[in-house]
């Protein structure tokens, strides 16, 4: 609540596949940004509209529904970035924010992230997201492979080969 009783306004935050997926299982709780947010945050995630005569939509990370409005697009999917807030399933609440340089991660604040993780023979690995075949054994290298099938590791402004100083932005979920 704000000073004079009111919920504050909620920005639209767009988030990929797999860190919705990541949000559903409760392991993301941080999140790396190059852009001031506010505090109280929807998920934008990307739609599909059900091509099976019904009238909802689906949810492109895990095909869960909810029932449509109406589809005004002209395209049968809908890029996260374009998600409206009645679609939206996920509230956040930034409960700390904090600057640091994306190398400077720590291996709790990789998990934080929701990198996805499995244990096999007693070790425990994590997953690598440019390669299907390579598993790592550190939740930090995990988090730069993420962050590289986001952004190309060259990348002059955001790549991690130049080290950019980003937003560390923490956060609970909370009920719409």
């Amino acid at each position: 609540m704000t000073q004079t009783g009111r919920q504050p306004r909620e920005h639209g935050i767009q988030m990929r596949d797999h860190t919705v997926l990541a949000l559903l299982a409760g392991r993301k709780t941080q999140t790396r940004r190059f852009e001031v947010l506010g505090p109280r945050l929807y998920v934008k995630e990307a739609l599909k509209r059900s091509d099976d005569g019904h009238n909802w939509i689906l949810r492109s990370a895990d095909d869960s529904t909810a029932t449509l409005r109406t589809w005004r697009w002209k395209r049968d999917t809908l890029p996260a970035m374009y998600c409206p807030r009645w679609a939206s399933r996920f509230t956040i609440e930034v409960t700390a924010v904090r600057e640091e340089r994306l190398l400077d991660i720590s291996e709790e604040d990789a998990l934080a992230e929701g990198v996805e993780s499995f244990v096999n023979d007693g070790i425990l690995f994590y997953k690598h997201y440019l390669s299907a075949d390579i598993w790592l054994l550190t939740a930090r290298n995990s988090f730069f492979t993420l962050w590289d099938s986001i952004y190309k590791p060259d990348n002059p402004t955001k790549g991690r080969l130049c080290n950019p100083l980003v937003y560390v932005y923490t956060f609970k979920q909370v009920a719409r």
